[in-house]
């Protein structure tokens, strides 16, 4: 089964091809500008590398969120018009998830972080049990730092994720300095362990994925949503 990932949920893109979940060929880079201008030339680079045509593809994975509103519509327009091209499934994942499935090897709770900007933070809670086990037991949310970590056990919590670099300060004010953070590189997101998430690499999971087009997770409103409420309640 030959799998092509991608995700722009973050500044960082990522686009892996995988052989029966193994890694064939995986490229990251750090956007400087916008995700439109690097992510179609990343997937041609992909394939190129791993000398593998798109007519050999078999199933394509995008990450829904949470993360930048922009980079989400690009990833996940352009996997979605890649899938209808191609005429193949189209599954999805969140990027919360699989952070806390890489690193699940902590024994006590994981909370991956993204930066969600205008100070807060995407994040989720789940229990693992250090030998690859993990669960969700907070559901995806924004808030700010602060609050973030009033919610977490300081000593057992591992904080990790691109929103940890960011928030650093903010947090280690709130809670001090026995938190357990990893920010970039080592809490960089894996996007090879993408198949390994329940109900991505599967057949009944495939079948699933042809039943319409991805559509992006939003926690928080946009901006453009969130003026629209504004010109309406003083309109009200």
């Amino acid at each position: 089964m030959v799998v092509l990932a991608v995700d722009t949920s973050t500044p960082f893109s990522s686009v892996v091809l995988l052989k029966d979940a193994m890694v064939c060929v995986q490229l990251s880079q750090s956007v400087r500008t916008s995700h439109s201008d690097c992510l179609m030339p990343a997937i041609e680079s992909t394939l190129q590398l791993a000398g593998i045509d798109r007519s050999a593809l078999d199933h394509l994975v995008v990450c829904r969120g949470p993360g930048s509103f922009s980079g989400l519509r690009i990833g996940i327009a352009a996997m979605n018009g890649l899938a209808m091209a191609l005429n193949l499934p189209l599954s999805s994942f969140v990027n919360l998830d699989l952070m806390a499935l890489q690193f699940s090897c902590w024994k006590g709770t994981i909370c991956p972080v993204v930066d969600a900007r205008k100070g807060q933070m995407y994040w989720a809670l789940y229990a693992t049990d250090g030998f690859g086990g993990w669960e969700k037991i907070r559901d995806y949310a924004v808030d700010d730092p602060e609050t973030i970590v009033r919610q977490i056990n300081p000593t057992d919590t591992l904080i990790v994720g691109p929103g940890v670099d960011a928030y650093r300060p903010s947090m280690i004010s709130a809670a001090g300095e026995q938190l357990n953070l990893w920010g970039m590189p080592q809490g960089m997101m894996n996007l090879g362990l993408v198949c390994r998430l329940p109900d991505i690499d599967t057949a009944s999971a495939r079948k699933d994925a042809g039943n319409g087009p991805v559509l992006p997770l939003y926690i928080r409103p946009s901006d453009a949503e969130m003026n629209l409420v504004k010109r309406s309640n003083v309109k009200t």
